[in-house]
């Protein structure tokens, strides 16, 4: 993407770094690394079942590996879906984990080009409404943000 938009740019009389470059993940931080992980984990069907092939493939998930999450959420099998999620896809499609875990995988979004970090973030409230499930300990969205303004964001200044 960051090659394209430099083309782009440069046509336009424009450097590509002075440019806002976002991308767009589904997130979960806290301090309890598994739970984190949980709720990020429990919207990746929901999430990946609207992505066309092509961003499936260029976050490499294949489209087929897909299709048994698919099935299930046809079928209106929430937790079916969940189930079929596999750890790979959840570590592809999402960023998930305690503060220490997460800033690694921000800073290789960032070295890319990325200079604007879209956070999807997946608290309990947002679980419990798109897939009725409640996961106890999850940070709420404030706690997620306090997290991201305290430890995440002083990495990037």
């Amino acid at each position: 993407m960051y090659d394209n938009m430099s083309i782009g740019a440069k046509k336009a009389g424009k450097d590509v770094d002075d440019l806002d470059i976002g991308a767009w993940m589904s997130f979960a931080v806290g301090e309890d690394s598994a739970i984190a992980k949980q709720a990020a984990a429990s919207m990746i069907g929901i999430y990946a079942s609207s992505m066309p092939d092509e961003l499936l493939i260029r976050n490499g998930v294949e489209p087929e590996q897909l299709a048994p999450v698919l099935a299930a959420l046809g079928a209106g099998d929430l937790p079916g879906a969940i189930a079929a999620t596999t750890p790979e896809m959840r570590e592809k499609l999402s960023i998930a984990g305690t503060p220490e875990e997460v800033l690694p995988k921000l800073k290789a979004i960032a070295e890319v080009g990325v200079n604007h970090m879209i956070l999807g973030i997946t608290d309990a409230g947002m679980v419990k409404a798109f897939t009725g499930q409640e996961i106890d300990g999850v940070a709420d969205v404030n706690t997620q943000l306090r997290l991201i303004h305290d430890e995440l964001m002083p990495e990037f200044t």
